[in-house]
Formats: C-alpha cells, structure tokens, sequence
C-alpha cells in the first residue's frame, strides 16, 4: 500500500503541462518569412578550374601551353569555326578558322565537322574545350550531333573504336544586342 501511494503522488505532480502556445506563434511568424524570403535568394553555380602546383620543369618558359578553345556557331547554312587561347598568335588564331556548309538545308555535314576538328587537334593537342554557339532555329537533334562531332573522333582502322577530340562541350547562346 505504501508503495502505491508513492505512485500515485508521483503521478499527481507530473501533471503539468508545457505550453505550446509561444511555439505555436513563432512558428506562425517564422514561416511566412522563410517562405516569402526564398523568392529573393538565387543560387547559381560557377564551374572554375583550380589552380594545380607545378614542378620546376613545367615551369620552363621555352615550351609553350599553345591550348586552343574551339567555337562552333552553327547557322541553317553550316557551320562556322573559330578559336580563342592564350599563347597563341593571331595568325594561328586565323588558321583555325573555317567554314563547313551544310549537306543541305537543316542537314548538317558531321562527318567533315569531325574531319576538320581532328586535323585542328593534331595541330593543337591540348585543346580540350569545345564551346557549342546554335542560333534559334537549330534543333535540338542537330545540336547534339554537333557534340557528338565535338567530342568523338572514329579510328581510322574502320574500328569501332572513339578517342576523345574535345572531352569539355559547352553549349551556349549568343546573346543579342539591342532588344
């Protein structure tokens, strides 16, 4: 008996309850604010290379980093090479510049794409980068095959063997000015 008494005095003073009412309010509060506050935030991504430490002998200022970028523009009528990178010379800058016109119109000639980007490659090997420039009209298939003529280049044994040509394919848009 003595042992339910005890029990039941326990009980008794454990009655109490907590008050959620504050809780309550400031959630009420908090959350419109998160809510409304989330329209202003703007997340964006930057992808950048590091910077990597070099030994003494990549240092050597005799031998050259000539990386060439390519720029493809593609237009209905082709389409049309260019490139950009440091440590090159406007004349080899002007070399890299060519024109592919299409098969037809809306058909694009890939295959002399992939031609002409390997022979860029050859000429400049470590080029990796492949900037993508369609105008409003291309399709989307068309651009995709574009970065498949960007990136692969088929062996030249008939294999069905690839090698990389530009493993970094970007796709932008040019921008208009004036509207």
């Amino acid at each position: 008996m003595f042992g339910q008494q005890m029990f039941q005095s326990r009980a008794s003073d454990n009655d109490d309850e907590i008050n959620l009412t504050p809780m309550m309010n400031l959630f009420v509060v908090l959350i419109p604010f998160l809510l409304t506050s989330t329209a202003f935030v703007k997340l964006s991504i930057i992808n950048a290379a590091v910077p990597t430490i070099a030994s003494p002998s990549d240092m050597d200022p005799s031998q050259s980093k000539k990386e060439l970028n390519i720029s493809i523009r593609i237009e209905n009528n082709g389409f049309f090479l260019s490139g950009s990178g440091d440590n090159l010379t406007n004349q080899e800058l002007a070399s890299v510049r060519r024109t592919i016109r299409a098969k037809s119109r809306g058909v694009m000639d890939y295959a002399n794409l992939t031609a002409t980007l390997t022979s860029i490659k050859r000429r400049f090997p470590k080029g990796k980068t492949a900037m993508i420039f369609p105008d409003e009209s291309i399709s989307y298939e068309t651009i995709v095959g574009t970065m498949d003529a960007a990136r692969w280049a088929v062996s030249k044994t008939g294999s069905k063997d690839r090698k990389y040509l530009y493993p970094n394919v970007v796709v932008t848009s040019l921008a208009k000015v004036g509207q």
